[in-house]
């Protein structure tokens, strides 16, 4: 399930007060200050009461206070949608929703923001609550709108990158009960036999189940084992409340954790930075913890300090899944049971948690699931992108299409260009009025490197601009040394082969036409004619713009097939690789072999995108070069990326 980003920044002005600001991809921000309404303040301060199962028969005085309960949900809902979608923010909700289909609502703090002021709007409002005006589901429950909690503390001021996924997936599943009379007593079988159940058939993950163990025990069992995702099943204490044993442990004020019967005589009940410590010594593999707990993702409302499961991810856990309420048994089950069969299947983080989601809203109307349980689950995370684990490495380029290609999985890198061209398909690139080829997409391309480990060979599908496939090799090899691949349709069988820019060569006959210029010219035009002849058009594009080459070319050399340029010069990949190789090589000597130093090398080309792509891995040795596009509606060049 791919969701397109729907990123509001938040800046807490006051207590009640917040300014907020929706980036958006080719205008300015949109920008609200909005004040927090009474209606919305005081539902909050009943939201316990609200979360109550009914009474399954009710009569006279109790049926009309559980219709204005009922009243008070739906206004809880639309009040906490227009505080967050107010005025212009709704009509571009609706309007990308229309467009786009699903979308991950992404709420992170501005980057000169008070942190605990933040923190105190961030965690304390139910937002997974909201509901548009007129409609009758929730908007985390649609599978079309995933709801994430970005929190980059100010110490890890870097997103962790997504890990290759290992050849063994530890998953540490703990049962934490208490001798505690006035608590239920957890049936670990009951609620370990979901996630057996969603990993058997898959022999790369490991599972170590820990019952009611000690402190001492639990942090022997996680420094032996080293998980990648530590699951915890047991009970939690809201914020600021305590009993008499809770008096007796040292306390956060964040909500604490029942663990299990202590080393001593008492029980051990631990705060959040007691549990952070104890993982500490794994955050290097730690990609995710689950708290199916009451309370623990819930900020008290005296302190500013977040919550147990924000003090988790903010001391560098990468991901905290928890529940902001109480959590029935029965919704306990089928949250368990979705969100781990969608996480085993490889399925991003945010894409598990809507099912789970969704599974509590379809249980609220039978057994023992509170009909608003599925507003409780809270998934707060610094990864990007909802990916723990990168089981391959696959950019999908998407230029003129609507939604991406439906080929992708979850472990796709989207770079969806589509909102910056405007025309029909590859034959058209030309940009969106106000968008500039250097200061817009050479950043997105960039930013790729961002979330790509050297460990995998890196695909790229989808059809690309040409300008875009050459700026990719030249950037991907440049920063690093990576295996790239090419899924490209073959012209003659239209199957698509996947193209390696690594491996053997084929040597072929290729036309070298050089024709001198200028000598005191410092500019080197080079022609690269694979599908079309480009020199017309680049000798063209030269005697138009005189201010651009005062003095004309100093060398102007065109690349072709020998029989002429068409779809079938470059049959196979092996051929590819030569050209990209041998064209790159002579690009370099021949400008460097004039009398007058070249400042600038002007690149014009037409080819499959396979073999431009491995032509960028071959000019980052040469410096200034610019890409010219053909836009093939008009037959002629127009200037595009400037690499560097």
């Amino acid at each position: 399930m791919f969701f397109r980003d729907f990123v509001v920044t938040v800046k807490p002005l006051s207590s009640t007060r917040t300014h907020l600001s929706l980036a958006r991809a080719l205008e300015e921000p949109l920008e609200e200050k909005v004040e927090q309404p009474e209606i919305l303040k005081t539902i909050l301060a009943d939201v316990d009461v609200l979360l109550k199962k009914p009474a399954k028969k009710v009569h006279g005085k109790a049926q009309e206070a559980q219709e204005e309960k009922e009243a008070k949900k739906k206004a809880l809902a639309h009040a906490l949608f227009t505080t967050f979608f107010p005025g212009t923010f709704a009509d571009e909700f609706k309007r990308r929703r229309l467009e786009n289909g699903n979308l991950r609502v992404k709420i992170q703090p501005a980057e000169a923001c008070n942190e605990k002021a933040f923190s105190h709007w961030f965690f304390q409002t139910p937002w997974e609550l909201m509901m548009a005006p007129g409609e009758f589901s929730p908007l985390c429950t649609t599978h079309e709108i995933s709801m994430v909690r970005q929190w980059i503390p100010k110490e890890h001021a870097h997103q962790p990158n997504p890990l290759p996924l290992p050849k063994e997936l530890r998953i540490l599943v703990l049962t934490a009960n208490t001798p505690n009379p006035k608590l239920k007593k957890i049936d670990a079988t009951r609620f370990n036999q979901p996630i057996l159940d969603a990993i058997k058939d898959n022999p790369n993950f490991k599972i170590t189940v820990l019952d009611q163990p000690t402190l001492t025990t639990l942090q022997s069992t996680i420094a032996e084992t080293a998980p990648h995702i530590l699951h915890i099943t047991g009970h939690g204490s809201p914020p600021r409340q305590r009993n008499t044993v809770e008096n007796l442990v040292p306390y956060d004020g964040l909500g604490l954790l029942h663990l299990c019967k202590g080393d001593g005589s008492r029980p051990t009940i631990i705060s959040a930075h007691e549990l952070l410590a104890v993982l500490t010594p794994c955050l290097d593999s730690l990609r995710l913890v689950t708290l199916a707990s009451c309370f623990l993702g819930r900020a008290s409302r005296r302190d500013l300090d977040g919550s147990f499961a924000a003090t988790l991810c903010a001391g560098g856990v990468p991901a905290v899944a928890a529940f902001q309420f109480v959590l029935s048994y029965d919704g306990a089950d089928a949250w368990i049971k979705t969100f781990y069969e969608h996480l085993a299947s490889g399925d991003r983080l945010d894409t598990a948690m809507v099912h789970a989601r969704g599974a509590l809203k379809a249980g609220g109307t039978v057994g023992r699931i509170r009909d608003l349980e599925y507003g409780s689950p809270l998934l707060i995370t610094r990864l990007p992108d909802g990916r723990l684990f990168r089981r391959s490495q696959t950019v999908a380029v998407v230029s003129r299409a609507k939604t991406p290609p439906t080929t992708q999985d979850e472990d796709t890198d989207i770079l969806d260009l589509t909102p910056y061209f405007q025309g029909h398909g590859l034959k058209a690139p030309r940009l969106m009025p106000g968008v500039d080829w250097d200061q817009t997409l050479y950043p997105l391309l960039t930013n790729l490197t961002c979330n790509l480990t050297e460990a995998l060979p890196v695909t790229f599908e989808g059809p690309m601009h040409q300008s875009v496939a050459v700026a990719l090799g030249y950037i991907f090899n440049e920063t690093r040394a990576m295996d790239i691949r090419v899924n490209q349709v073959n012209q003659n069988s239209e199957q698509t082969e996947t193209w390696h820019a690594r491996g053997e060569i084929e040597i072929i006959e290729v036309s070298e036409d050089i024709q001198a210029g200028h000598p005191e010219s410092e500019d080197f035009i080079a022609c690269v004619s694979m599908a079309n002849r480009t020199r017309h058009g680049a000798l063209a594009f030269i005697k138009q713009h005189p201010e651009r080459f005062p003095h004309g070319y100093q060398t102007c050399v065109e690349w072709s097939p020998p029989n002429g340029a068409d779809r079938n010069s470059i049959p196979h990949q092996g051929v590819a690789r030569y050209l990209a190789r041998h064209i790159g090589s002579r690009i370099k000597r021949l400008s460097q072999s004039g009398e007058t130093p070249i400042k600038r090398i002007h690149l014009f080309f037409s080819g499959p995108s396979a073999m431009v792509l491995f032509l960028g891995m071959g000019l980052n040795a040469c410096r200034a070069v610019q890409l010219y596009e053909f836009v093939a509606g008009e037959s002629a060049y127009v200037p595009s990326l400037r690499l560097r």
